[in-house]
């Protein structure tokens, strides 16, 4: 890390990594290598439903997933994993109790580091010369809605809990935290902000309208005077952007190296698996629909209560073979409530 004058202050780079750091840990991390299906049945449940947080390893954004390297892997998926969620989603299989703040914590960290990876896979797709068939932007979708959930998830917490644990904690980190600073974001900005220039189908534009309005609905629920952290700092945002990635990154416990597809596969199936086995045991609480017009509460009702069956078909569309992905999803058993069903 280079010589520290004392008393001086100094901005360190981030640690460079190994060219083979992957490989090195694969089959050692909980969180790169403990793949959903390689587990023993009987210790599914004990397993996954820890709610401790666990580091997540993702590529270098600009390379997204799409590693060269690991391009034969990309049509393989996991379904193997796929049926253990897809079980998971209707055995009766408990949860761990504990405090409304370790729960939300956990909820907090799990569900961005959910959507850092749906951010990847959706980017994956629009990078495809194919984005606009529509299979494809019925997997975008299932990406989508599921993104929404886990907006959902994350920002379930009461707000008192909100207020007297998250939001100091990420004032710790920098007095202007801000979502802004999420690395994979800048990779569908324009999906997600609906400018995307491409034509999009019913059901992935109405996943997309109904992403914007959960994430208001969230932001409303938490901070209802609507003052970021950024805005309440007054901040003019000085440090160079990779900088922000950093601590943007480390709050939520990611880490950046070289890491397979199927790595980052095997790190949102394991995920799903604990959100759901969280949200069988605990319900996500009715959202406040206080100010909410029906045509906009109803979809977000729906999803918080269809969250099981939005993580199974995220998971379907993720980890199924890609020759394989209509027979499974026909197959799952739980039915996901989406935006398409607005009427």
């Amino acid at each position: 890390m280079g010589e520290v004058v004392p008393g001086e202050w100094r901005i360190c780079t981030a640690p460079t990594l190994p060219a083979d750091f992957a490989a090195q840990w694969r089959g050692r991390g909980p969180s790169t290598n403990i793949v959903v299906d390689d587990l023993p049945d009987r210790d599914t449940a004990r397993v996954l439903a820890g709610r401790g947080v666990e580091p997540l390893l993702l590529p270098i954004t600009d390379s997204c997933t799409n590693d060269a390297d690991d391009s034969a892997g990309r049509g393989e998926g996991c379904p193997g994993a796929v049926s253990v969620i897809q079980r998971l989603a209707t055995e009766a299989l408990g949860a761990p109790s504990g405090s409304r703040e370790q729960l939300s914590w956990f909820r907090w960290i799990t569900g961005h580091q959910v959507g850092f990876i749906l951010w990847q896979l959706i980017a994956e797709l629009l990078a495809d010369p194919e984005h606009t068939e529509p299979n494809t932007q019925e997997t975008m979708a299932d990406y989508v809605n599921a993104y929404s959930g886990m907006l959902l998830y994350a920002g379930s917490c009461p707000r008192d809990v909100y207020h007297r644990l998250i939001r100091p904690g990420m004032r710790a980190w920098h007095e202007a935290f801000s979502g802004s600073w999420a690395p994979d974001y800048k990779l569908v900005r324009k999906l997600m902000r609906n400018r995307h220039g491409s034509r999009l189908d019913a059901p992935l534009r109405d996943a997309v309208e109904l992403q914007q309005e959960v994430h208001d609905h969230v932001a409303r629920r938490l901070v209802p005077d609507g003052t970021s952290l950024l805005q309440a700092a007054h901040y003019q945002t000085t440090e160079q952007r990779p900088l922000l990635y950093m601590l943007y990154d480390s709050f939520f416990s990611t880490l950046r190296a070289p890491v397979q597809r199927s790595q980052v596969l095997a790190q949102l199936m394991r995920r799903l698996a604990k959100i759901i086995l969280d949200v069988r045991a605990n319900p996500l609480p009715r959202p406040d629909m206080a100010g909410l017009s029906p045509e906009v509460g109803a979809p977000i009702s729906a999803l918080g209560a269809g969250l099981v069956g939005v993580c199974v078909r995220a998971a379907v569309a993720a980890g199924s073979p890609a020759s394989g992905l209509a027979v499974v999803a026909e197959e799952s058993r739980v039915k996901a409530v989406g935006p398409a069903g607005r009427g």
